[in-house]
């Protein structure tokens, strides 16, 4: 009796035993249509990852993840790549939690690596919402801080040059995204989600570049402590097609778990503007930092570089971004840097509050603190519906030298305007001697007066550094004057907008 006791508490230990091992170690299940259909159980996502690429799960497959998890450092074997390479046997990879998880790196996170890297592979969505769960949030991509640079939390890229082997149809929804950003004032580059760095190899420009990963959608996810947010550079010849980016958060009040330079920073999606232009809509957007000194260099909510011809911006809410930097560095809300193939770009009923920068001292410079800054002479470029409001004084003692506007076309030739209409810009920034605080900054005056559609706008800079707009080297401070110098607005006013607040840019009832 007393052994069989014994063999009966050995049996029951035996099996809490490996219940409890279950538990603690498998947090990721894999269900598959083909192939191992499981479920069958990992430590680690890419623990899952590999068995795919390995030809171990074919066909239609689920990862649940079900508990937090520790991923390894980079491991080229961990990557999911395009089915049909070696051994991967696809048809689609959905990513999902049960409950409120957590993908954590490992402690050094890999310098030019994702902690999570899809290379080619297509179908694949990550969707952060457990149904089951409060809240539509419930999956966390969060990499240790450290000074490595090019680091992620997932990257997607392509497997060559050519076409067809970029990461098409993906899907990031649903999630939080917490970069490797040591501090709210490091200006080491990393990215929360990174859809570039050419073939299957690191990290190391901010240009290197990955063919066709189209169809990507960016939607409703929360991004924390990275250098730049959302990174997307597709190919000089095969695009990015077909990019949107919805609804999500970037930034944070809290400095530690800001965007340090940019938001979303956006090249080579689309060479002629089509109905597979880039789309940025509904996201609300903050950075930089308000820390003396600032940074050695420009940033920007939404950075517009090449090859982006017909990307809509509308919809978006940018606020709250600075750049103290004493080396009279700009900051900006949106920021097209070049000319080259963004053709037909349009900037639609954005809100955008509060871009401050530092000035003292009698240094000129061109980059200053606007809320848009056309650095380049773009063709049919629309702007219309958009409300944009400087509040917040710029940092630094004297101001003798102070120069902001809403909106800057920063080019002396060139460049065309389709529509300039129905836009509120107050500029607020403060009165005093040398001040220049603009509705708007023409570099080429001809570029309004060559505009068949620029009219019904206000303005509003009061003060004696206040005026509707600045022309080559002239301000004017009235309506009447500015009209003169451009021809245009004959049906615009000025008049102080009557907002719900300096937060909400939103006109009182009634007006």
């Amino acid at each position: 009796m007393k052994n069989y006791l014994q063999f009966k508490k050995s049996f029951v230990l035996g099996i809490l035993s490996v219940f409890l091992s279950l538990v603690t170690h498998a947090q990721v299940s894999v269900t598959a249509t083909g192939g191992t259909t499981g479920p069958t159980s990992y430590t680690t996502v890419n623990g899952a990852l590999a068995a795919i690429t390995a030809g171990t799960h074919q066909g239609n497959i689920t990862i649940n993840i079900t508990g937090n998890t520790t991923e390894p450092i980079f491991n080229a074997a961990n990557q999911l790549v395009a089915s049909g390479t070696g051994l991967a046997n696809y048809q689609s990879v959905r990513i999902v939690p049960t409950g409120n998880v957590v993908v954590s790196s490992a402690a050094t996170p890999t310098a030019s690596r994702g902690m999570l890297e899809f290379i080619g592979a297509d179908s694949i969505t990550i969707d952060g919402d457990d149904p089951l769960t409060p809240g539509t949030r419930n999956l966390t991509f969060q990499v240790a801080t450290t000074t490595n640079t090019y680091t992620s939390a997932l990257r997607f890229s392509s497997s060559a040059a050519t076409a067809n082997t970029g990461c098409r149809d993906v899907t990031v929804r649903n999630c939080i995204i917490i970069g490797s950003r040591i501090s709210g004032v490091a200006t080491s580059i990393n990215f929360g989600i990174n859809a570039s760095g050419g073939t299957n190899g690191t990290v190391t420009t901010m240009t290197n570049q990955a063919a066709d990963n189209d169809n990507m959608r960016i939607e409703n996810n929360e991004f924390k402590r990275v250098y730049y947010g959302f990174h997307a550079y597709g190919h000089a010849t095969n695009v990015m097609d077909s990019l949107v980016i919805r609804h999500n958060i970037f930034g944070n009040d809290t400095a530690a778990l800001n965007i340090g330079n940019a938001s979303i920073n956006l090249g080579y999606t689309a060479l002629t503007a089509t109905s597979r232009s880039a789309i940025i809509e509904g996201n609300e957007i903050q950075g930089g930092n308000t820390v003396a000194g600032g940074y050695g260099t420009n940033i920007g909510g939404i950075l517009i570089n090449i090859g982006n011809a017909g990307a809509h911006i509308r919809n978006n809410y940018i606020h709250d971004i600075a750049n103290y930097s004493t080396g009279l560095w700009g900051v900006f809300g949106i920021h097209i840097t070049v000319a080259t193939s963004n053709d037909g770009l349009k900037i639609h009923n954005n809100i955008i509050r509060d871009i401050s920068g530092y000035r003292n001292g009698t240094t000129i410079s061109v980059w200053r603190n606007y809320g848009i800054y056309i650095a380049a002479a773009v063709t049919n470029l629309s702007v219309i519906h958009n409300t944009i409001a400087l509040n917040t004084p710029n940092s630094g003692g004297t101001f003798s030298n102070n120069f902001s506007a809403c909106i800057a076309f920063n080019f002396t030739s060139g460049g065309s305007i389709a529509d300039f209409n129905n836009n509120i810009l107050v500029n607020n920034q403060g009165d005093g001697p040398g001040q220049v605080c603009q509705g708007v900054y023409l570099g080429n005056a001809g570029l309004f007066t060559s505009s068949p559609n620029v009219n019904r706008n206000n303005y509003f800079a009061p003060g004696v550094s206040g005026f509707v707009g600045r022309v080559n080297t002239v301000n004017h401070q009235t309506l009447t004057s500015w009209q003169s110098a451009t021809l245009k607005d004959s049906n615009s006013f000025v008049s102080n907008p009557p907002f719900i607040s300096t937060t909400n840019l939103r006109l009182q009832a009634g007006v």
